[in-house]
């Protein structure tokens, strides 16, 4: 599709907006790997809808949780997104700082660059084990909505 619409003149930004809201992207994000590449590449002037659904934890003594995280503890300094949920499904795109998905968002608009997913937690292991004990994943499901 890509090939195509670039062979008949349409620019990059274009094609990558057109391929976005054609192609929704359904991946897994792991629980205990650090940010994890889409394969969306979000050109700044389009709409991502990010839903989430499944289990996972970032502390297996706490029990499992959903894509929202622990209701009972905030993520520490140091945490990619201190202050919201520990455990909850996170997102950035490119350079641009992380935000809340939880278990559905719209991303910041305006922001281009790789979509990448995560879970907030402790991924350089100042407090303890990081996500060497997280278990479970999410299914994700990336839209681009047409503006």
């Amino acid at each position: 599709m890509a090939i195509a619409l670039m062979g008949a003149g349409f620019s990059a930004t274009d094609t990558s907006d057109a391929v976005n809201i054609l192609y929704p992207i359904t991946m897994t994000v792991q629980a205990n790997k650090a940010w994890q590449a889409s394969g969306l590449i979000v050109t700044g002037r389009q709409v991502t809808q990010v839903t989430a659904q499944g289990s996972w934890t970032a502390n297996p003594d706490l029990g499992m949780w959903g894509p929202a995280g622990s209701p009972r503890f905030l993520a520490k300094q140091g945490y990619p997104l201190p202050g919201q949920a520990e455990g909850a499904l996170i997102g950035r795109i490119g350079n641009s700082p992380p935000f809340l998905v939880g278990g559905a968002a719209l991303a910041p608009a305006g922001q281009s660059g790789s979509f990448e997913l995560c879970i907030n937690d402790d991924l350089n292991s100042r407090y303890g084990p990081g996500l060497r004990n997280n278990i479970g994943m999410l299914t994700v499901l990336l839209q681009t909505l047409a503006r």
